[in-house]
């Protein structure tokens, strides 16, 4: 005699992974720099934490640009190579994604956290890339800044 068992699980009752606002999520650094974001999040479930970045171009495109992109509204997301994830604490997870030579003057990067739950929660993070500033541009502003000049004839 065989017994068969079905078990109804109803996730409904397990809130979404909650995110921590205690890392900075946007940044204004020097082009060829390096970022280092980094994403907390708590579960009750067990979770996993994974990066993406915006790829969206000034086109007009309703499909995927690689093999690997997905479509989230009306934005495309690479997913990017996983990265440690670290468990801090009973719940807390902690993943951070670096990267080492900002190139874009602006790249908009997200973290997910999946809980096995089927939920999820997510955070938008936004690099700002300036060109580092010349050798001139700098003796430019140097030589704003002395406001007093002394001139001097010698006859």
């Amino acid at each position: 005699m065989i017994k068969l068992f079905t078990w109804n699980l109803d996730n409904s009752q397990v809130p979404p992974p909650e995110l921590f606002n205690d890392t900075m999520f946007q940044f204004n650094v020097e082009m060829n720099s390096a970022v280092i974001l980094q994403c907390k999040c708590k579960s009750i479930k067990p979770a996993s934490i994974k990066w993406f970045r915006q790829t969206n171009d000034d086109d007009d495109v309703d499909e995927p640009h690689s093999y690997n992109e997905i479509k989230y509204f009306e934005n495309f997301y690479q997913p990017l190579p996983q990265v440690g994830l670290k468990m801090l604490d009973d719940n807390l997870y902690l993943s951070k994604l670096t990267i080492s030579n900002v190139t874009e003057e602006v790249s908009l990067y997200v973290c997910v956290c999946l809980s096995y739950s089927h939920s999820f929660s997510f955070r938008n993070f936004t690099i700002r890339a300036k060109k580092p500033k010349s050798l001139h541009d700098m003796m430019l502003d140097n030589d704003e800044e002395e406001t007093e000049v002394e001139l001097t004839h010698d006859d």
